[in-house]
């Protein structure tokens, strides 16, 4: 669970940014509103962060589940508690697996999307998938 959580959030979000910076940078051109790089690329990758943020939710609450699992030696699903977390979070939280503690968690995620984007940490541009596909 906290692979795919991370991999999807920040992951997702990073790879996302670009492709949210190319649109709002077509939308602010042909309206005629000129934004600097650096705000445009942070702000495009906290749009994308927060939205990935909330798209990995559940697997970010599952994983704590997990992680309690774990550390009260619950003998159900041990060593990995893959299922069983999953299914013992949608019972003891029902639809909230999908929000809650999302605005917590946003904010960090966001915050560390928007500002890897901002730096460009790939430094070369062949290397970015996105741009490659193009």
């Amino acid at each position: 669970w906290c692979f795919g959580r991370e991999c999807f959030s920040m992951g997702g979000g990073m790879w996302l940014g670009p492709t949210v910076k190319a649109t709002l940078q077509g939308e602010f051109d042909r309206r005629g509103i000129a934004v600097p790089d650096y705000p445009l690329r942070f702000g495009s990758g906290f749009l994308s962060g927060a939205c990935t943020a909330l798209a990995t939710q559940w697997l970010h609450n599952t994983t704590l589940y997990a992680g309690r699992m774990a550390a009260v030696e619950e003998p159900v699903g041990a060593p990995f508690y893959t299922m069983s977390s999953l299914r013992v979070a949608w019972k003891e939280m029902g639809p909230r697996m999908f929000y809650a503690n999302y605005p917590q968690r946003m904010c960090l995620i966001a915050g560390a999307v928007g500002l890897m984007n901002m730096v460009d940490i790939f430094h070369r541009p062949d290397l970015i998938f996105v741009r490659g596909c193009k």
